[in-house]
């Protein structure tokens, strides 16, 4: 799923620890795993929230982990950021994720 910039895995003002710990998930291909996942749970649930996606039952991450790369994956043309709805789990306006293959006018359908 192409490079991925580990300082984007550790905040700037992150202790040391942190980006060593970032620097360690790519190495091992944890975060190449937990992206493909991510990129997974859009395609098969196209117009979730990241807390809907973090709560369907195939999902193995948490909704901070998905919420945390789903800007990355936007970046990369991976998916697609999508109009803010009512969450159905968080019930608070939230953005939703689209796969980048979906046509506008899909982007309109409720779910």
């Amino acid at each position: 799923m192409g490079i991925v910039n580990v300082w984007e895995q550790a905040a700037t003002n992150d202790p040391e620890t942190s980006k060593l710990a970032a620097e360690a998930a790519v190495e091992t291909g944890l975060v190449s795993r937990h992206r493909e996942i991510v990129v997974g749970l859009v395609t098969r649930h196209p117009g979730s929230t990241s807390l809907e996606l973090a709560h369907c039952p195939d999902s193995k991450l948490d909704r901070y982990q998905i919420a945390r790369l789903l800007r990355g994956l936007a970046r990369a043309g991976l998916v697609r950021e999508g109009p803010a709805r009512e969450c159905r789990a968080g019930h608070r306006p939230a953005l939703t994720w689209w796969p980048p293959a979906v046509e506008q006018a899909e982007l309109n359908f409720e779910i």
